[in-house]
């Protein structure tokens, strides 16, 4: 979970998990104390899928959530630009967070 400002972007939380339903997530979400922006989800987030028919995208929207797909792009370009915004976030867990507080990034033009 990140806030955005102008010129930064801070991590403030994350949640983690492994083959959970979406509505698993959407009730962790729901427990945190924050006010909820845009949910970004990566472009396979509206895909729908063969047991339900309905996207996650889908879901999320009929829980009351406002979402974006991100568009498909090549791995090595995802990858990148995760990089270029979020450079803290491969060593980040909840100790570092709890350590910190936040990730906190400026971003700069290219």
């Amino acid at each position: 979970m990140f806030q955005s400002f102008p010129m930064e972007f801070r991590i403030i939380d994350y949640e983690e998990g492994e083959r959970e339903a979406i509505h698993h997530y959407l009730a962790e979400l729901q427990k945190r104390p924050y006010m909820w922006g845009t949910d970004y989800l990566p472009w396979d987030g509206g895909l729908k899928a063969l047991g339900t028919g309905k996207s996650i995208e889908e879901l999320m929207r009929a829980a009351g959530r406002k979402v974006r797909v991100a568009p498909r792009l090549p791995i090595i370009d995802g990858l990148n630009a995760a990089r270029t915004i979020f450079p803290c976030a491969g060593s980040m867990n909840r100790s570092a967070l709890k350590e910190y507080g936040t990730c906190a990034v400026t971003a700069t033009a290219r």
